[in-house]
């Protein structure tokens, strides 16, 4: 059968009149996965920003390009149930070829021959769902809540994404500054060192100081080197939050996280039970398992079918003899030996545990609002009073010092001060950063939008 351009054109253009088209609000689908293999360049002249961080994990992270297959998936068996309720096309077209043998008559005596038959068939067929008590529109609008159940795993993965980019972030800042604080402390320690020596060749020290001094610079060194080395694992970690090389030699800008507005906790709940993507997701899975539930109840209920055909039929070509046809059937298995009762069990039981998941992921939210609120709280009173820990510390070892220098103390009265210094400025350190940390970790727990 030969089948002309503008037939096939003008079919093409009937089925994509009958494909199913996305709810206001939702995405049309399509490709949406980040590129793979490409790693962005960072620029070789300057630190990064903590924004420039984000937005490389949001094009480079490996879990993005998973959770958006999910959603194309998700969204591809939605199109699939839809294509239920549409009608469906089937063009076919046969040529026949057929040879028989027969008893001729020729010339008063019998014989046989070959006879050679050509037939050649075209239709096209057609097929809609008239009624179906629902069961239909309860699949597709299962699939539907699923796909939004998958948009929302997607939603969730992208915040955690971030989350763990600041966090990694603030860590490399945080080890960045330890390692100047190390760098500071051994600095002092050679200090002491010439002191005690300069003390010692003069008569005013015993040989014990300057052996103490030196002690103590060698262990300075070592903790600067235990800085170091720790502040380079902290830049892979970056690296691998933001998805690229672990490498690439990332270098980061100062940055702060800021704080969140002040609410009470019951206020701060409420907020993230509306916004956190997990707490959607397990509420479109209850209505996706309320949708199955309703599918396999009306399993067994009858559905009202038509179909309806027209073809060509002829031994040349193309076919001449037209012929149509059109039926409306009833389908009801009425009887299925408790499969549509083993379905609804089921589906209750899907309903069920999916209900106490959301009830599980409304107090997992509510325990991580809660937690990280209180870490905030806890690195905000800190904060000041590690400041005044640090000029105590400082006026200690002037102290110290001037009295070792005069010959009135002992120079471990030096140790002690300078030990004492140098936890006060770790402390500074750590609970500076600690606190942009748990910041960023009330942002994710609120469900707060990053990154745009």
């Amino acid at each position: 059968m030969r089948i002309s351009r503008w037939s096939l054109a003008a079919l093409a253009a009937l089925a994509g009149l009958w494909l199913p088209r996305p709810a206001a609000g939702e995405a049309a689908p399509g490709p949406a996965l980040p590129p793979q293999g490409v790693t962005s360049p960072l620029p070789p002249d300057r630190p990064i920003t903590l924004a420039e961080a984000i937005q490389i994990a949001l094009r480079q992270q490996p879990q993005l390009a998973v959770a958006a297959a999910s959603t194309q998936a998700a969204a591809g068996r939605t199109r699939q149930a839809a294509s239920a309720l549409l009608p469906s096309l089937t063009l076919s077209s046969q040529r026949t070829r057929s040879g028989s043998e027969q008893t001729v008559l020729r010339a008063g005596t019998a014989a046989s021959e070959m006879v050679t038959r050509t037939s050649n068939t075209a239709s096209l067929a057609a097929q809609q769902l008239v009624f179906d008590f629902g069961r239909t529109r309860a699949q597709v609008a299962q699939a539907r809540n699923l796909q939004r159940a998958a948009d929302q795993g997607l939603a969730q993965t992208r915040d955690d994404v971030i989350n763990q980019v600041k966090q990694a972030y603030y860590l490399l800042l945080q080890n960045e500054h330890l390692v100047g604080v190390q760098q500071s402390n051994l600095e002092a320690q050679r200090a002491h060192l010439a002191l005690a020596q300069a003390r010692f060749q003069a008569g005013a020290a015993p040989r014990a100081d300057v052996l103490r001094a030196e002690t103590a610079v060698a262990n300075a060194q070592f903790s600067l080197t235990s800085a170091q080395n720790q502040a380079e694992l902290s830049r892979v970690n970056l690296d691998l939050a933001m998805g690229v090389d672990p490498t690439t030699p990332v270098r980061v800008q100062e940055a702060e996280e800021a704080p969140t507005a002040a609410a009470d906790l019951g206020a701060l709940v409420e907020l993230a039970l509306g916004r956190r993507p997990e707490a959607r997701r397990a509420r479109f899975s209850v209505q996706a398992a309320q949708d199955a539930l309703q599918v396999a109840r009306v399993g067994s209920w009858p559905a009202v079918v038509t179909d309806a055909a027209y073809g060509l039929r002829g031994d040349a070509f193309p076919p001449s003899d037209r012929n149509w046809s059109w039926a409306l059937s009833l389908q009801w298995p009425f009887f299925d030996a408790g499969r549509t009762g083993g379905r609804v069990q089921e589906a209750e039981a899907n309903l069920r545990s999916v209900q106490a998941s959301l009830r599980q992921a409304e107090q997992t939210v509510a325990s991580e609002v809660a937690q990280a609120l209180l870490n905030v709280q806890t690195a905000e009173q800190q904060q000041a009073a590690v400041q005044a820990e640090v000029a105590s510390a400082q006026e200690n070892l002037q102290v110290a010092t001037g009295r070792y220098e005069s010959g009135v103390g002992t120079y471990l009265e030096i140790t002690d001060a300078q030990n004492a210094l140098l936890t006060a400025q770790t402390n500074q350190v750590n609970v500076r950063y600690n606190l942009s940390a748990a910041r960023a970790a009330l942002g994710r727990a609120l469900g707060l939008e990053e990154g745009t």
